[in-house]
């Protein structure tokens, strides 16, 4: 099957940390059969802006550094804040990019095209449509920005582009309620989860030692939601009942990571707890063979590929009710899951698992092998095979 892949979305170098999952994705694809073409859509941003917010001052993404199989294209389009401009963004979306996508559309015989977020499903449906092929959108989670539905004309461009795409992919069930109100609909909803990428050096880590020091480790951007300050608010519940035994290190970096030291610095717990910053892809997996026990209680979690990660490096995972792990993690089984916003049942928690760390290590063991055998890349790309099947089947 010949696919075009559009997104804004894709890591710098094949060991990037950041956006990973889009690339590996594209790769299970690859190696499924199908003949993929990527389209990466990233935004110009006029210099004035990069000064204003250091976040719009992009690195370039290293194309020779990737599998020549993989047809990777990247273009480049005029970009302004669009919470703030929105009249102008979907356009300038479209004239930077609308003729790079009917040119590979043209040249590689496409037959379906496989957009990511709904942004760039603006652009991406309408010109599937007109080459009379379908188009499938991916969706990654919720964007929480106030800004982005706070008027009617923005919640119906979401609304249109939701309902007109011929398959909408959520990478997990927490998704479809919120999506679907705005959609009108959700019969053309289909859950794909990602798959996780599994590294070597985890095979031979020791775990969950009796006289050793409780290991606890978090990867997540350092974002409200992550429940970051909920961990560090649990730890210094389990310090005041005199169980100190334990450290913590934060992998992951973002704007709430100078309040978090400020409050590791406020709760006393300096010597206990370690910021390691952003690490590439490989490091991550050095900071996972050196812990125990995953542990982010993310309560806005539309999937979690690094609580899969972790699982299968035999860590035990914590996650939260209701949210994207649950597809994953059964509770007492595979993992542990404890309520939103509560620090005080991550503080009990973590307490039973040091009192007995064998019955944390059975449910690690059951993890790993749980995640190991259905929810590899591979499955993954069982699952989207299948959804195009049924709906270029559906379009004929």
């Amino acid at each position: 099957m010949n696919i075009l892949c559009v997104t804004p979305w894709f890591p710098n170098t094949p060991t990037a940390g950041h956006y990973n999952y889009i690339y590996h994705s594209v790769n299970a694809l690859k190696q499924a059969g199908h003949d993929v073409t990527v389209l990466v859509t990233r935004p110009w941003t006029p210099r004035v802006f990069r000064y204003i917010n250091s976040d719009w001052d992009r690195k370039p993404l290293h194309k020779e550094l990737f599998d020549p199989d993989i047809n990777l294209n990247v273009c480049h389009y005029l970009s302004i804040p669009r919470y703030y401009c929105y009249e102008l963004s979907g356009p300038l979306y479209s004239l930077g990019t609308a003729h790079h996508i009917r040119r590979l559309i043209k040249e590689h015989k496409i037959q379906l095209i496989h957009a990511h977020t709904d942004s760039v499903g603006y652009t991406t449906v309408p010109l599937a449509h007109e080459a009379g092929i379908p188009a499938v959108l991916t969706l990654h989670g919720i964007n929480t920005a106030p800004r982005m539905l706070d008027t009617f004309l923005k919640r119906e461009r979401v609304r249109t582009i939701l309902a007109n795409s011929d398959r909408v992919v959520l990478v997990g069930e927490p998704l479809r309620e919120y999506f679907a109100a705005l959609a009108g609909r959700d019969d053309h909803f289909r859950v794909v989860p990602n798959g996780f990428f599994f590294h070597d050096k985890c095979r031979t880590a020791t775990r969950f030692q009796q006289n050793e020091p409780l290991r606890i480790v978090s990867v997540s951007n350092l974002h409200e939601g992550k429940g970051i300050d909920l961990n560090l608010q649990a730890l210094a519940g389990l310090n005041e009942s005199g169980s100190r035994h334990w450290h913590y290190t934060i992998v992951g970096g973002g704007r709430e990571r100078d309040n978090l030291e400020a409050m590791v610095r406020g709760l006393g717990l300096t010597e206990q707890v370690k910021f390691r910053g952003l690490l590439q892809h490989d490091q991550v997996f050095d900071a996972l063979t050196d812990a125990d026990v995953f542990l982010l209680p993310s309560y806005r979690e539309a999937f979690g590929i690094a609580y899969l990660e972790a699982m299968a490096a035999g860590l035990v995972a914590i996650g939260v009710q209701g949210q994207g792990p649950e597809a994953f993690i059964r509770d007492g089984e595979t993992g542990y899951l404890v309520p939103p916003q509560d620090s005080q049942a991550i503080t009990d928690l973590l307490s039973t698992i040091i009192n007995d760390k064998n019955e944390a290590g059975r449910i690690a063991d059951a993890g790993r092998e749980h995640v190991r055998q259905n929810f590899t890349w591979e499955r993954h790309a069982e699952k989207l095979t299948a959804l195009y099947g049924e709906v270029l089947e559906s379009c004929k």
